[in-house]
């Protein structure tokens, strides 16, 4: 029972993940995109930041400020910034 619990909780944020791992790969034309890759070592741009943000947004209605995004450079970090952003617009 306490499995299916942590599944369930760790399911939304697995997710959330894979979708900005994907925003990051189609801006970046990359084949793969870890956790921990950095957005600017991966051959991004500023501009091309702009457009991972309006992916997100389309994909998933959550709106990333851009001051914050140039601060969440890695699939992980900016993952854990739409959290933040969704859980702010829900309340």
């Amino acid at each position: 029972a306490r499995t299916a619990r942590v599944a369930a909780l760790l399911r939304p944020r697995a997710g959330l993940a894979a979708m900005v791992a994907a925003c990051f790969k189609d801006v970046l034309g990359a084949e793969t995109v870890g956790p921990q890759d950095n957005f600017f070592e991966l051959g991004g741009e500023s501009l091309m930041m702009l457009d991972v943000i309006d992916l997100i947004r389309q994909r998933s209605g959550i709106s990333v400020p851009a001051a914050d995004a140039f601060k969440a450079l890695t699939v992980a970090d900016m993952t854990r910034l739409c959290e933040a952003q969704a859980t702010t617009r829900e309340t």
